[in-house]
C-alpha cells in the first residue's frame, strides 16, 4: 500500500496485482473453521458451499465479479428526457451526477441506480436463500446459515449502497412472509475496494447484516465474531497519516497493477494528485475547450502539432474529465464558441502546462 498526497477526494492505492477474495475466504474456512466444501460431490446449484464447526455452521459465498456499469447506464438513459437529465460522456460518479438534479429528481434517480445496482445483489440473496434453506431442513444440526458476499473489483458497491440493498430485501422477505423464517441469519460482506479508517489507520473489516430474527442471537453473534478475527489475521493494517487524526470513515482504494498502460498511468497520477481541483468552473472550462479545439486539429491536420504537443493534449483531456466528473459538470455544455477558436489559434504554442 502507499498512500495518496493529501487531496479533498480521498483514497489509498494498492500496489501490484489484486488477489481475489473468494479463494482466500475459501482457505480461512477449511483452515479455521473445520470447514467441509460441499461442492466436491459436483452438486454446486443446490447445496451451499461449506458445512463449517462440526456442521453448526453452513455457509453459502456468492461474488459480485460482473461491471454493473451497464445497469447503471441503462438508468442513465431511461432517465435522460423523464427528468431532464444533463448527458455525460464516460463512466460518471453517482453523486456527480446527482449535483446536476434538482432534488425531487434527484432523489427519483437515485432510487432507480440503486434498484439496479442493487439486481445482482438481489439475485443471488433469493438464490442462496434456497439452497441454504433446503440443505438445514434436512440437517437441522446446521444452526448457523450466513451468506458470504464479496466484491471483487467494483467501486461501485461501496459498503454503504451495499448495506442498504441487503438489508432492504432482508427486511421486506420478513415483511412479505410473517409466517416464514427468513433462511439467512445474516449476509457478510467482504470487499476489498474500499477501506475503513479510524485514528489513522486503515483496515478491511466485515460487514455484517442480520436478518430481524437474529438480531439477539448471542451464539450467532460469537461465530461472526470469530469470522471477523479470522479474517482480520489475514488482512493488512496500514497507516494513513495525512488524514486528521478524528477521521472516521471509508475511503476508496485505488488499484495500481504492476503493468500500466500510459492512459491508466496518467489516470492513476491526477487521482494521486488532483491539481486541477483549485481551478474555478470557468477556468476548468476553458481547459476543456481548449483541448477539444486541438483534439480536432489533430484529426483534420495532425502533422500541424509535434509528438510533445499530441501527449500533452492527450494527458490533458484525461486529466481535465476525471475533474470535470468529479464535480458533475455535464460535457455537452462545454463546446467551443467561435470566440474560443479564434484564441486557441493565437495562443497554439502556449503549453497546457498538465502535471
Amino acid at each position: 500500500m502507499s498512500n495518496a498526497e493529501t487531496t479533498d477526494r480521498i483514497f489509498v492505492t494498492r500496489n501490484g496485482d489484486v488477489q481475489e477474495l473468494s479463494p482466500r475466504i475459501e482457505e480461512m474456512l477449511l483452515r479455521d473453521f473445520e470447514g467441509l466444501s460441499l461442492d466436491l460431490n459436483g452438486d454446486t446449484e443446490k447445496r451451499p458451499d461449506f458445512l463449517c464447526l462440526g456442521g453448526e455452521l453452513l455457509i453459502e459465498m456468492k461474488s459480485l465479479t460482473g461491471s454493473p456499469q451497464e445497469r447503471i447506464d441503462n438508468a442513465v438513459n431511461q432517465s435522460q428526457e423523464s427528468i431532464d437529465l444533463p448527458r455525460f460522456y464516460g463512466d460518471w460518479p453517482l453523486q456527480s451526477v446527482l449535483k446536476n438534479l434538482e432534488p425531487e429528481n434527484a432523489l427519483r434517480f437515485k432510487s432507480k441506480v440503486s434498484d439496479r445496482l442493487g439486481r445482482a445483489i438481489r439475485t443471488h440473496i433469493k438464490k442462496a436463500r434456497g439452497q441454504l434453506a433446503s440443505f438445514a431442513q434436512k440437517n437441522p444440526s446446521a444452526s448457523h446459515k450466513i451468506l458470504i458476499l464479496t466484491n471483487e473489483g467494483h467501486e461501485e458497491y461501496d459498503p454503504d449502497t451495499v448495506r442498504f440493498i441487503v438489508s432492504k430485501e432482508l427486511h421486506n422477505y420478513s415483511a412479505n412472509h410473517p409466517q416464514k423464517k427468513e433462511a439467512i441469519d445474516a449476509v457478510l460482506f467482504f470487499t476489498e475496494m474500499h477501506a475503513l479508517v479510524r485514528a489513522n489507520t486503515a483496515s478491511f473489516p466485515i460487514h455484517v447484516m442480520k436478518a430481524s430474527h437474529s438480531t439477539h442471537a448471542t451464539s450467532l453473534d460469537e461465530v461472526i465474531s470469530r469470522l471477523a478475527r479470522s479474517w482480520k489475521s489475514r488482512t493488512e493494517l496500514f497507516d494513513v497519516p495525512e488524514l486528521p487524526p478524528n477521521y472516521s470513515g471509508f475511503i476508496r482504494i485505488e488499484n495500481a497493477p504492476t503493468r500500466l498502460t500510459e492512459q491508466k498511468a496518467w489516470e492513476q497520477n491526477y487521482r494521486k494528485n488532483p491539481y486541477m481541483q483549485y481551478l474555478s468552473d470557468s477556468e476548468l472550462a476553458y481547459l476543456w475547450r481548449r483541448t477539444i479545439f486541438y483534439g480536432a486539429l489533430l484529426i483534420e491536420s495532425p502533422s500541424s502539432l509535434s509528438k510533445e504537443q499530441i501527449k500533452e493534449i492527450l494527458k490533458a483531456r484525461t486529466h481535465i474529465q476525471i475533474e470535470l466528473s468529479e464535480r458533475g459538470i455535464p460535457l455537452d455544455t462545454l463546446r467551443p464558441t467561435k470566440e474560443d477558436v479564434q484564441k486557441f489559434i493565437r495562443n497554439m504554442n502556449i503549453p497546457l502546462h498538465v502535471k
